[in-house]
């Protein structure tokens, strides 16, 4: 029975990981999003359209479901005992960016809403590679973890 209820929690834990991950990469491209050669009344109007929809993808999917991760991951480290691991300290870390990126994201996308035409920061494309690879490294140490 426990070993079933392990397994329900990791499957819910990685399902909710690349559901996070999507959330990040969409968020992050839709952040980059731009139209220059519009005039400036469209270039409002786009730029409110693209910075609500990316608001909203952080408050609604990003922030539930990278809460849903988290708790089903510390959940499975506290029952299985596995804070002694190197390996519990890297998705920690890994996750601990994540969470920043996220935050970053959601407060860049309401400002952007705030004021359409200052455009966000050119810096926060870099998110997008940065939550490719901390993806890659957690869904991989999640995979190859014992069960």
């Amino acid at each position: 029975m426990r070993a079933m209820f392990y397994m329900l929690f990791k499957s819910l834990h990685i399902f909710v990981a690349i559901a996070w991950l999507l959330g990040l990469l969409v968020c992050g491209v839709l952040l980059r999003t731009r139209d220059m050669s519009a005039p400036a009344e469209q270039q409002y109007i786009f730029n409110s359209r693209i910075a609500l929809i990316a608001r909203n993808i952080c408050l609604w999917w990003v922030m539930p479901v990278m809460t849903l991760a988290l708790i089903a991951g510390i959940y499975m480290t506290v029952v299985a005992g596995w804070w002694h691991m190197h390996w519990v300290f890297i998705k920690l870390s890994c996750a601990a960016l994540l969470v920043v990126l996220a935050i970053f994201q959601a407060r860049t996308a309401r400002l952007w809403q705030q004021n359409p035409m200052v455009l966000p920061p050119s810096w926060l494309g870099l998110g997008i590679p940065l939550t490719l690879v901390l993806g890659i490294a957690l869904l991989y140490l999640a995979f190859s973890k014992p069960i």
